[in-house]
């Protein structure tokens, strides 16, 4: 709804659960934390205490015994000092 005809209008993206989405692609995740714990599975296959489960390839699972490291990878510890050095960063 273009209220004042400016040619800008737009909604706000709620999660499944109905939080508003504020970070990552058409700001799809609600808060900094789920952001940063689904990078680190997605984008480089690092487990988490948030993300413990290692995605697929092409749909099927890594095959077992090549992921020598137990999961999750990196601690709560860890992804909280993460969360903490994303949010420095900020302007």
């Amino acid at each position: 709804d273009d209220r004042n005809h400016d040619g800008i209008s737009g909604r706000a993206n709620r999660n499944v659960d109905g939080r508003i989405g504020r970070f990552g692609r058409k700001a799809l995740v609600p808060t900094l934390r789920e952001f940063n714990a689904g990078a680190f599975v997605a984008e480089q296959g690092v487990t988490n205490p948030a993300a413990p489960t290692e995605e697929t390839i092409g749909g099927r699972p890594i095959p077992a015994g090549v992921d020598p490291v137990a999961d999750p990878e990196i601690n709560q510890d860890q992804l909280d000092r993460t969360n903490d050095f994303v949010r420095f960063l900020a302007p």
